[in-house]
């Protein structure tokens, strides 16, 4: 439900377009495993939506939601490793796993506190 109200924001559908109740709403939904919600995340940082834009953070969060299921992410993860979209170097590639694999720990003891 929080991703979808997240969709809401970042759309203006229904409600006043805004990035920042987006991005709050996609980060609860994230702590939740919604890979929807990371990948969204994922999206702002590669296009700088009120985030500065940051390659290896998006690939990060991709891979975060790649990890939780949400097949789409791999299309943006084989983008991002191919250099279309950018040029990502093996050790921000490697940087960026690491940080996503911090992430689902932080997502998995959140979880556990439920």
């Amino acid at each position: 439900a929080q991703c979808s109200l997240g969709d809401m924001y970042y759309y203006g559908k229904a409600v006043p377009q805004s990035y920042e109740r987006a991005s709050a709403l996609y980060t609860m939904s994230s702590m939740r495993g919604c890979g929807k919600a990371q990948y969204k995340i994922a999206e702002m940082f590669l296009n700088g939506v009120f985030v500065q834009q940051n390659y290896e953070e998006a690939y990060s969060w991709f891979y975060l939601a790649f990890l939780s299921g949400y097949e789409q992410a791999g299309q943006k993860l084989e983008e991002l490793e191919s250099g279309k979209v950018c040029k990502l170097f093996q050790f921000q590639i490697a940087n960026a796993i690491f940080k996503a694999r911090d992430k689902l720990e932080d997502i998995q003891d959140f979880q556990d506190d439920e």
